[in-house]
């Protein structure tokens, strides 16, 4: 509940992969007990290598935006990873291009680059992201990062529905229905019958001003806990390109 008010607040105001406990039960009609299993298997990813398309709409589109990104990330610092490398798409209407954002940190370093303009914006101080972060943020799936990623949704739901199964990546995947904050959030999770991973979110929400919004997350090619090069997130400047420790602006302006 408490994560899910703070997230309704940021919005408000701005595989290959081996689940860890063992098998999976293939059947599961207990919505709970899908969630708790895909409790654990988050808790147990150190690192996450993944696509992801996202897409918002509504009073969410200017604040999260819609786009696709390549994503390497390590750690849990409550919904955000300890370190990080994306690769973002973002669509430019009336622009004839699409922007492309690198950004990452390595724990120490923060940057993004501007490949359009061919400009660094680099800096100890993570400010130096600038408006960037919220398309970040938009990317990065917060439940591979977070020591708690379904507390909310085990203890604190309203009311929790298994609707079906699909099919995400080539996963099936537990359809699960679920309502928060007296019904100011839903979410729809797709989970994993394989390795209780989720592949996907769907969520629809109120804003605190009473604008309607949603956003959705799909996930492929997802690659949990392998090696990563030691140097995988240190920032690398591209020939060619200046660099700068000034705050980047503001890439897609509201």
């Amino acid at each position: 509940m408490k994560r899910m008010t703070g997230l309704l607040l940021l919005w408000s105001l701005a595989s290959s992969a081996v689940y860890a406990g063992g098998s999976t039960p293939r059947h599961l009609i207990d919505a709970k007990k899908i969630l708790e299993l895909a409790d654990k298997a988050c808790k147990a990813v150190n690192t996450a290598k993944y696509d992801v398309a996202f897409e918002s709409t509504g009073a969410a589109e200017p604040l999260l935006g819609s786009g696709k990104a390549s994503v390497i990330a390590t750690g849990q610092l409550d919904r955000r990873p300890e370190k990080y490398l994306l690769e973002l798409t973002v669509p430019r209407p009336g622009h004839g291009e699409e922007l492309r954002l690198t950004g990452g940190s390595d724990g120490e370093v923060f940057f993004v680059i501007d490949h359009h303009h061919k400009k660094a914006y680099v800096d100890m101080d993570p400010a130096v992201i600038g408006p960037s972060a919220r398309l970040f943020k938009a990317a990065i799936f917060g439940e591979f990062h977070d020591p708690e990623p379904f507390t909310a949704e085990i203890n604190g739901s309203e009311d929790r529905v298994l609707k079906g199964t699909k099919r995400i990546d080539g996963e099936v995947c537990y359809e699960v229905y679920v309502v928060y904050d007296a019904g100011r959030v839903e979410t729809t999770w797709f989970v994993s019958k394989e390795d209780s991973l989720p592949r996907a979110r769907h969520d629809k929400f109120v804003m605190l001003d009473g604008r309607e919004a949603s956003y959705r997350q799909t996930l492929s090619n997802l690659f949990i806990n392998r090696k990563l090069d030691e140097g995988t997130f240190k920032f690398k400047l591209p020939e060619g390109y200046a660099k700068t420790d000034e705050v980047a602006p503001d890439f897609l302006p509201r």
